[in-house]
Order: C-alpha cells, then structure tokens, then sequence
C-alpha cells in the first residue's frame, strides 16, 4: 500500500514538472512571437517585377546609387548626379552584384577589410542614397527578383564594394557595409557573371567627360568618398504650391479626386478649413487638398486596392507594394505633372512593414540628386491589401537648362572637418530654394549626435 502511494506521489510530482516545463515553453514562444512581430515579414520574391495586368511599372527608375566610385590602375573615377551614366554603369555592375548577394557565401567582415577594398587598384564603389534591407536592394539588382540567397536577405546596406574579375582567378568578392560600421564579405567561386577589369578601363574611358576625380578620405574609423576636382551641374527652379491649383480648376479637382478612388458625383461633404485647404469627403475616403499637399486617408475598411493599381491582390511582394505606390503617381502626374516634381524625379527613401502594414516613402531628384526636403515627398502606407493613407508634398521643378560650378568635394570635407568635426557623410544636394531663379546642387554634410 506505501509502495502505491510513493508511486502516485511521484507520478503527481512528474506531472508537476512537465506542466511547469510547458509553462516556461509557452511564456517563451509567446515572447519570441512578439519580437519576431517586430520585424518586417517575408515577402513573397517569386514574381518581385510581375504585373499581371500587362502594363509593367520599371521599379528601378526609383533607386539608383547616390555615389558610384571606379577605381581603375589605382585613378578613382566618380559618378555623382549624371542619371544617364549611372544608368550605363549599373547595366554593368548589377548582374555581378546580384550573383554575390544570390550565390555568394558571407562571412562577417571587419573596419580594416572594408578599408582594404577602398585601396585596391581595381573597384566599383556603390552608395545609395538611405539604408535599405538586402531584400529591397534584391529588387533592382537582380534580374529574376528572388534575391534570396545565401547573402541576401538578412541585413542592411548602405554602402558596396565589388571587386572585378582577375585573370587567373576564380573567385569574385563583394562587400556589404551597413549604417552601424557592420561589413559582410560575400565570395562566388567560379561566378558565372564575371565584371572583368577591363569591362571598368572601358567604360571609364568611355565616360570620362562625365565622371569626376575622386579618392577616400581616412579619418579615424571612418572612410568617406570625395569628389577632388570642380564641376558643373544643371540648374533647376523650384516653384511650391502647386496643389492649391486643384482648386482653381474644377477638371484637375474632380481628376484628383478619381486617382484616390473618390466619386467627384458622390461627394457627401466639401469645406474649407481655417488654413485656407479644402477637405473632400466621400463615403469611402476624403483627400485634403492644401497649398503645398495632397492628403488621403481611407474610411474604415475601404481604401485604394491593390488590383486596381496593379492588376492583382494576391501573393503581392515588395516590388507589388513599390509598383502600386509609382502607379498611384502617375495618375496623378496624368491630372497635372506641377504636382509630382515636373522635371524631377522620385527616390525610394524609406521601407517599413509590419503586421500586415507596408509604409513607403519617397523623395524628389533631379538628375539623380536630392532635393533636400527635411520631409518626404510622397508617403504610402498599406493595410491588408488597400492604401489606407497617402500624401503628397507637391512640388514643380523645372530644368532651366543652364549649368552651374560645383566645388570640390574634398574641399567641402575639410570645411566641415575644421568646423564641425568629421563628417559622417557628404552629398551632394539641391537646396530648398524657392527665390532663385537658377538653383545649383551644393554639397551638405551629416553627422551622428
């Protein structure tokens, strides 16, 4: 009998335990499902640049390198502005950036590698504009959109090195570097897109006239790409308040009204608000229209749906989401171009996804360079499938056809340096200016409190 009731005791005492364990189990699954909410989810890359409607929105016209650098025999070539040449030479480097970041197997980095690439006497140096995840990089280099290999996918990048073929050789090398200093060195062994250095000595030959003499600038741990020579760079006009013509004309109010999925005929509200803008509101959403901007927010559960931008709704990835944001631009730009940059052009600057929401955000360029706006040009934020909100900075920026001297970058660094201590990065900008006639690019610097 004591024998039995040791034994349930310890049955009791085994079953204790075990509910204990899976408490612990179930605490801490629910814990790491509430990080991982945190992160951006997964998006499906099967079909990154489909449009199944036939009418294919080119998402790479939004995002191109701020800086390229060509080292070649040691003499660093840079393309800063120039679309057209950045174009050409991304043509080139793309395919090899896109074996590394599919095939390439990576290994963790470090500050005296990075610094090492940026001596070698054969390079392509890239920066793009903002920090972006692997995942949206993927999308412009790779030309079957799946970016999801072994070197691929996992981080975030601002600044590359790739390092061309070598007769003899049978490997190729690229070098991620994110904004935090974190460098990732991803090698193909026998790649099958080889950029030879004489694919480099070519096209800087090629497109001198349009390059300009650069070198990396050392300080402490930070290495800076410069431009070392003057240059000339076209001239713009900015004009602001152009949304407010969509008061003026009832044909441009109600083509508004139609590119945010709203019935001008079925409008239940219009009235002017103490700012002097104008609120519409219809049964599925209202659009603010102000002096400078355009505002949309959708009702409740409507919204503009994916289909109706793209085509389709389902198994939508990134590039979707980006393709639907430029379709919505554009019918806009087809109401009136003043509203959405004129001559400029637009640039992803930002990507966020969480539980089931996509927020994009874009910023104006001409020639490739930015227009310095401390707020975005255009945002879009997506919810289960429908844009639920966007708004739109509107902004004509006319080409006036004229060039203007640009100093030299370096000189640039060292005025920052003796001024305000290292500079993080330089670019090279158009300032907001809305008086002058002719608006040159200047060089602005950023620095890390």
């Amino acid at each position: 009998m004591k024998k039995k009731k040791t034994a349930d005791r310890l049955l009791l005492l085994l079953l204790a335990a075990l509910l204990v364990l899976l408490i612990v189990l179930a605490v801490a699954l629910i814990a790491a499902f509430r990080q991982s909410a945190d992160l951006p989810p997964d998006f499906d890359f099967s079909s990154v640049t489909a449009d199944r409607s036939g009418a294919a929105t080119d998402i790479s016209d939004c995002l191109l390198p701020e800086f390229a650098g060509v080292t070649v025999g040691g003499a660093g070539y840079a393309v800063v502005g120039a679309e057209s040449t950045m174009r050409e030479l991304c043509g080139l480097i793309y395919p090899a950036l896109s074996e590394a970041m599919e095939e390439g197997a990576v290994r963790e980095g470090t500050a005296s590698e990075w610094r090492e690439f940026s001596e070698a006497d054969y390079s392509v140096y890239l920066r793009w504009h903002t920090e972006l995840p692997d995942a949206a990089v993927a999308l412009f280099v790779s030309g079957d959109g799946s970016g999801t290999g072994k070197g691929s996918g996992e981080g975030y990048q601002t600044e590359v090195f790739l390092m061309p073929y070598a007769r003899g050789g049978n490997t190729a090398t690229a070098a991620l570097r994110g904004a935090d200093g974190s460098v990732r060195v991803l090698t193909v062994t026998m790649p099958g897109t080889i950029l030879a250095r004489e694919d480099l000595m070519r096209f800087a030959g090629f497109f001198r006239n349009s390059m300009r003499a650069f070198a990396f600038r050392i300080s402490g741990d930070r290495l800076q790409p410069v431009v070392t020579e003057r240059f000339s760079a076209g001239c713009i006009l900015m004009t602001r308040g152009t949304a407010s013509f969509v008061l003026e004309s009832s044909a441009e109010q109600n083509g508004i009204l139609s590119a945010f999925g709203l019935n001008p005929d079925k409008l239940y509200s219009s009235h002017e608000e103490p700012d002097g803008g104008t609120r519409f509101a219809e049964s599925r959403g209202e659009l603010y229209v102000g002096y400078s901007t355009l505002v949309y927010r959708a009702t409740s559960e409507n919204g503009i749906g994916l289909g109706d931008l793209i085509g389709y709704a389902d198994n939508v990835s990134l590039a979707g989401y980006i393709q639907a944001a430029l379709k919505l631009l554009d019918n806009i730009r087809e109401v009136n171009r003043w509203l959405t940059g004129g001559d400029a052009g637009i640039l992803l600057t930002g990507i966020y996804a969480k539980e089931g929401e996509v927020r994009l955000s874009f910023g104006y360029v001409f020639d490739n360079l930015r227009i310095a706006m401390d707020e975005p040009a255009y945002t879009v934020v997506f919810e289960n499938g429908r844009v639920r909100e966007a708004s739109l900075y509107t902004l004509a920026v006319r080409n006036q056809g004229s060039r203007g001297e640009v100093a030299e970058g370096a000189w640039f660094y060292r005025w920052m340096e003796a001024v305000r201590g290292v500079p993080d990065r330089i670019a090279l900008v158009y300032p907001v200016d809305y008086v002058s006639e002719a608006v040159t690019p200047e060089w602005a610097g950023e620095q890390t409190p």
